[in-house]
């Protein structure tokens, strides 16, 4: 079973590691639920167009993909960036689990040493900062969430009535996305964007690059649905 429809996609027979490189350090991502931790689960990865890629995980508890690709933000007059990727996660439980936690967080050792909130409508984002450098990580904010589970889009039923300001959670080093259950077949989809750019008063480049709907990330990435 896949999780993302794609066409002219090459299997590998090892995985990849998902490991974001910029100017500030690495970034990786992460599904922990349990005491459990996806990346320990890795099966394969096939690899689809240019700089696009989906690393499949099997666990007994949950089927896992992730598309790792660079997307074409739009971005306003005067906005620019050096650089930008997007991490798409979509799972679906074969379990019911409690407390399942998607993360983007950054390793040690890093660059960057200034960080700050950034978020806007439909948009939860963090800033981090050096003398050269801004890099920005956006996710959909929690009322994003609710209404995609309230359609049942990709999202478990059982946060349509939670206070959506819970789902979404600002770490020192990074973000995070915690659903708190999921029944048995349910499926999710969570992303975090990365843009990165030159460190000035007026660069929003990375802020704009970060605001993305999922059918802008997957356009150019040979994934169809």
């Amino acid at each position: 079973m896949h999780l993302f429809r794609t066409v002219n996609s090459h299997k590998l027979s090892e995985s990849v590691v998902p490991k974001i490189q910029t100017p500030l350090g690495q970034l990786i991502t992460n599904i922990q639920w349990r005491q459990e931790n996806i990346q320990e689960f890795a099966v394969n990865t096939r690899l689809l167009k240019t700089d696009s890629y989906i690393i499949l995980y099997e666990t007994r508890d949950i089927t896992a993909e992730l598309l790792v690709t660079k997307p074409e933000p739009n971005l306003p007059d005067g906005a620019t960036i050096d650089d930008c990727r997007s991490l798409m996660w979509r799972c679906q439980a074969k379990k019911s689990l409690e407390q399942i936690l998607f993360m983007l967080k950054w390793e040690i050792p890093f660059n960057w040493t200034q960080s700050a909130p950034d978020s806007g409508e439909n948009l939860d984002a963090i800033s981090f900062y050096d003398d050269s450098y801004v890099l920005t990580v956006g996710t959909e904010d929690g009322e994003t969430l609710v209404r995609r589970a309230k359609q049942n889009h990709w999202m478990t039923k059982s946060i349509a009535d939670l206070e959506a300001f819970h789902l979404i959670q600002y770490l020192e080093d990074g973000l995070q996305v915690e659903i708190p259950r999921i029944q048995v077949g349910e499926q999710l989809q969570i992303h975090f964007n990365v843009a990165w750019g030159e460190s000035t008063d007026y660069n929003v480049g990375p802020w704009f690059a970060v605001d993305m709907l999922p059918e802008q990330i997957m356009a150019k990435s040979g994934v169809i649905e």
